[in-house]
């Protein structure tokens, strides 16, 4: 089983046993569903702790969860627009250079990448790319498919198993290196 991930299942009533069992199947079938835990070396941002919080754009690092990051064109946002959780989450411009990365590795690897979005107010958007690095940021490689928030207030989940060990860090940017107009996206629950 994979961590932090939903099983579901089917139980089927019955009657008997061994070779003459009955399964009851004109009926309603009760269905379940299950979330296995996280690892216990996981790691999750929330936005919430002391200290985690930007008010501006523009490039400025910031400690979340323990692991310092970039942040540019990204601030922490709670105004009454943002999609967020609990009190803040993270608010990335949409411009060209918007990046939300690790400057230190996350030792234990990472199982699975997983985190809520929305587009920030009524703002368009832009295509967005979650990648890793696992030779400190010289060079990344791209998590799962590039994701777009709707052009609602639906909020979105990107989840991507990519299982490898060792040292590794993570970013979120733009897919495009160019523009700079206002294509805001919040993030919540990394």
């Amino acid at each position: 089983l994979v961590p932090a991930t939903t099983y579901y299942f089917k139980i089927f009533p019955y009657a008997n046993t061994g070779a003459q069992i009955n399964y009851k199947t004109d009926g309603p079938v009760p269905q379940v569903s299950k979330t296995t835990a996280s690892l216990a070396d996981g790691y999750f941002v929330a936005f919430e702790q002391e200290g985690e919080s930007k008010p501006v754009y523009g490039a400025g690092t910031l400690s979340l969860g323990g692991i310092s990051w970039n942040l540019t064109e990204v601030m922490t946002g709670d105004e009454a627009s943002d999609f967020r959780i609990g009190n803040r989450s993270l608010r990335l411009r949409g411009y060209g250079t918007s990046e939300a990365a690790m400057l230190e590795d996350k030792m234990n690897g990472l199982g699975v990448l997983q985190f809520y979005y929305r587009r920030y107010g009524a703002d368009a958007q832009v295509a967005w790319v979650a990648e890793y690095s696992q030779n400190e940021g010289e060079s990344w490689t791209q998590i799962g498919d590039p994701f777009t928030a709707p052009s609602n207030d639906q909020v979105s989940k990107f989840t991507e198993i990519v299982n490898l060990t060792g040292s590794i860090r993570v970013r979120i940017r733009t897919q495009a290196s160019t523009g700079t107009s206002n294509r805001r996206l919040n993030i919540d629950d990394i």
